[in-house]
C-alpha cells in the first residue's frame, strides 16, 4: 500500500479545516506529521478518504467544530483547485 497526502501549491500539507468569521479555510502544515495521510490501493481511493479526514478534522479555534453544507462545498471546491494528491511512491529515505 501507498501513504498519500494532500499537498499545495505552497508545498504545505492539509491538515483539516478551519472556520473563522463564517468562512471556511483548509488547514494546512509544514510537517508530514500533522498532515492527513491514508494507505491505500489507489489514489481514487486515497484521494476520497483524505478528503473526508480533512472535512471531520477541525483545527484549534474553528467555530463551529462542525461543516455546513455549503461550507462542505466550499472547501471540496477548495480542494480540488488548490491541492495536489501526492504520494510517497519513488520516494527514498534520507
Amino acid at each position: 500500500m501507498t501513504a498519500y497526502f494532500l499537498v499545495n501549491h505552497q508545498e504545505y500539507f492539509a491538515t483539516g479545516f478551519i472556520v473563522n468569521n463564517g468562512t471556511a479555510y483548509i488547514d494546512t502544515g509544514a510537517g508530514l506529521d500533522v498532515a492527513v495521510t491514508v494507505k491505500a490501493d489507489s489514489s481514487a481511493d486515497a484521494k476520497a478518504e483524505l478528503y473526508r479526514q480533512v472535512f471531520t478534522h477541525p483545527a484549534a479555534g474553528s467555530e463551529p467544530a462542525t461543516l455546513t453544507e455549503s461550507e462542505h462545498v466550499q472547501l471540496t471546491q477548495k480542494l480540488d483547485e488548490g491541492f495536489t494528491l501526492t504520494s510517497t511512491d519513488g520516494l527514498e529515505s534520507c
